[in-house]
């Protein structure tokens, strides 16, 4: 029908424009968070795209169920503060089209939320855990950048390389300015050197023809060396085994899986996916305002609908985690509720509903 290919384009052009800024949002956000571990040191600057790109699935959980959530609340909060549903209602076009155009929006983001809930976020996830995996596996070193003066990871030691071509080191500096037991403050200088890390975590440094200046100069033990070569220890990385986080874990192997924190995370995906027309059909009724109000006089109630479902389902997985909750009662309780919620709000809304209050409202007046 015509004016329901015209209700779906018009919130269509609406949830695109509120995917894009919660999109803007959601990605400055992680940027932010990922160059920060970058300037750190925890990962080569090389990775930040790539890490920030990968993470945009995770990103897309939330923002698919609140952009068409608000796209519907603000295109038909301005068709209603224009009158057009009260002209189309007086043409015999009831709030079942409404209902229809939006659950027909609804079923596609739903489609597309399942298809990235349920395998490409994890997916994306566990490429990203990948990249930690291996940039942790590599030398501290190796994520020092070249040109620049930087602290070790455990701040022993400041390193400065010149080159790094491969796992070889030019012109290096390394100052160790903290006195550890007997061992004096040191700085080094080599023309050449390589980074080698030991089995147990420690992060060793090897020089090449340089000298090593150890102690304070005014004092007598200050003492000038010159090598060949020379094996310095820069700092310790503790050595740790960490599984997959269940965000990185597939749908697949979270299904049967007895362990209640997978049960919660595949419980919290289904629900990122159910929860997309249950909201729709809550936010047809409530997007009705009145001309003199306009169209974004429902907008705070709305959100507080919104945040006070997925801070119960929040909630409700952390419980499950945990063992307050049993799983099997899990958040079906939460999205039933939701369920029911939406149809009497809609029936509320509804042509005998509406024909009943006239009634009442006529017999008071007379």
């Amino acid at each position: 029908m015509i004016i329901v290919r015209y209700l779906i384009r018009e919130t269509i052009k609406s949830q695109f424009a509120i995917f894009f800024v919660l999109f803007l949002v959601f990605l400055s956000q992680k940027f932010i968070s990922v160059l920060a571990d970058a300037s750190d040191g925890d990962i080569p600057a090389s990775l930040i795209l790539s890490i920030v790109g990968l993470n945009m699935p995770a990103m897309g959980l939330l923002m698919l169920p609140l952009s068409i959530y608000i796209g519907i609340l603000l295109t038909f909060g301005r068709l209603y503060a224009e009158s057009e549903i009260v002209v189309m209602n007086a043409t015999g076009i009831g709030n079942k089209f409404l209902i229809q155009s939006a659950l027909y929006l609804a079923l596609i983001t739903a489609s597309v939320a399942a298809f990235n809930s349920f395998w490409l976020s994890p997916w994306s996830q566990d490429k990203v855990e990948q990249m930690y995996e291996e940039v942790a596996a590599e030398n501290s070193v190796d994520l020092l950048p070249k040109g620049k003066f930087e602290g070790t990871p455990d701040g022993s030691s400041v390193v400065f390389i010149d080159d790094i071509d491969g796992n070889k080191l030019e012109n290096v500096f390394v100052a160790q300015m903290r006195p550890r037991d007997s061992v004096l403050p040191s700085v080094m200088f080599s023309k050449s050197g390589d980074v080698k890390e030991l089995s147990d975590g420690r992060q060793v440094i090897v020089m090449y023809d340089g000298t090593r200046h150890e102690g304070v100069p005014t004092r007598l033990d200050y003492m000038v060396t010159h090598f060949e070569e020379y094996e310095g220890l820069i700092g310790q990385r503790e050595v740790e085994k960490k599984g997959r986080d269940w965000e990185a874990i597939s749908t697949l192997e979270l299904i049967g899986n007895p362990n209640n924190s997978a049960k919660a995370e595949l419980q919290w995906r289904i629900s990122l996916v159910l929860c997309i027309p249950l909201l729709t059909m809550l936010v047809v009724p409530l997007s009705a305002v009145n001309p003199r109000q306009g169209r974004f006089a429902k907008i705070g109630p709305a959100i507080l609908i919104y945040l006070t479902y997925f801070l119960a389902i929040s909630a409700t997985k952390s419980s499950i985690e945990e063992g307050s909750i049993p799983a099997v009662i899990g958040m079906w309780p939460i999205n039933a509720l939701l369920l029911f919620v939406a149809i009497g709000a809609n029936f509320m809304d509804s042509v005998p509903v509406r024909r009943l209050k006239e009634k009442f409202k006529n017999k008071r007046l007379a």
